[in-house]
């Protein structure tokens, strides 16, 4: 399990770190040291704070105290799915304050009769309730010809310490194999 480092909680000290300047927000595919800095003039600034593979969270920082992280899976780190069983596809850590969570995931492989589904949960490989929030389930398909990406709304929450959210994955098949990648997604409202 990655940690991901937290600049609002443990200090931020980026003295002689990596500059990076840019005309878009970093992806997965932008690696560096942790603690590379990431400047997208008039946009904002993003710290790396952890990368494992090609599984790269960066942080947006900017002078309003909003906060945003990210955490990528890339397709080349996809998790591989058993049928009908839950798994974590990501882990966002978090802390005090109203956060909007968002997770897009995405299913590839060569099943056949599938159904995919995603969701947020404070339990690890356990789905919350249905409630439209905080999952997103498809219609089930004969044979998949391509991807099937699915999206969350955003969901808000107000942990009042530090709390693991987790980007769920599950697809039921009955021939074939199934993976999954994606991205959840943080952005603080207030403190």
């Amino acid at each position: 399990m990655a940690t991901v480092y937290d600049p609002f909680i443990e200090g931020l000290n980026l003295i002689g770190a990596p500059v990076v300047q840019s005309t878009s927000a970093p992806t997965s595919s932008d690696g560096g040291a942790i603690g590379t800095i990431w400047v997208v003039p008039g946009s904002g600034v993003y710290v790396l704070t952890n990368q494992v593979g090609s599984v790269s969270t960066w942080t947006l920082l900017s002078s309003g105290g909003n906060q945003e992280i990210i955490v990528t899976v890339a397709p080349g780190s996809a998790v591989a799915l058993t049928n009908n069983t839950t798994a974590n596809l990501a882990i966002l850590p978090l802390t005090r304050g109203t956060w909007d969570i968002s997770l897009m995931g995405t299913f590839t492989g060569s099943p056949t009769g599938t159904q995919t589904r995603i969701g947020i949960s404070t339990t690890s490989s356990t789905f919350a309730s249905l409630d439209g929030k905080n999952s997103a389930i498809s219609p089930t398909v004969p044979t998949s010809g391509g991807d099937i990406t699915l999206t969350t709304a955003p969901l808000r929450v107000t942990p009042t310490g530090n709390t693991n959210y987790y980007g769920l994955v599950r697809a039921n098949f009955t021939v074939g194999s199934v993976s999954a990648y994606g991205v959840i997604r943080a952005v603080k409202m207030s403190e």
